[in-house]
């Protein structure tokens, strides 16, 4: 229930596939302005939570307000340990005649 802050809010236009972008201030708000009227499908996405999106429909000159709520996603962390082994360095390039 409380405002998060550095989501990420993605708008897309149906119609055209268009995307805009933002992420939320610390008291959770946002502002996508400058869109073109139509539907569009937004999506919230923050580490931690699951992604929610809502399809809304945007006519010319309107303001929509969008509030969503994020419900917590279980996350696990894991260890990934790399290892490399080298082989021994062969010149093939010299030649030597020896006696």
């Amino acid at each position: 229930g409380a405002p998060l802050g550095d989501a990420q809010i993605a708008a897309r236009h149906v119609e055209t596939n268009a995307q805009r972008g933002t992420t939320t201030a610390a008291s959770g708000a946002y502002n996508l302005g400058g869109l073109r009227p139509g539907a569009y499908e937004v999506t919230v996405r923050r580490i931690g939570f699951s992604p929610v999106t809502r399809r809304v429909q945007v006519g010319v000159g309107q303001t929509v307000d969008l509030s969503l709520t994020l419900a917590e996603a279980a996350t696990q962390l894991t260890t990934v340990q790399v290892t490399a082994s080298v082989a021994p360095v062969v010149e093939t390039r010299a030649t030597e005649v020896a006696t």
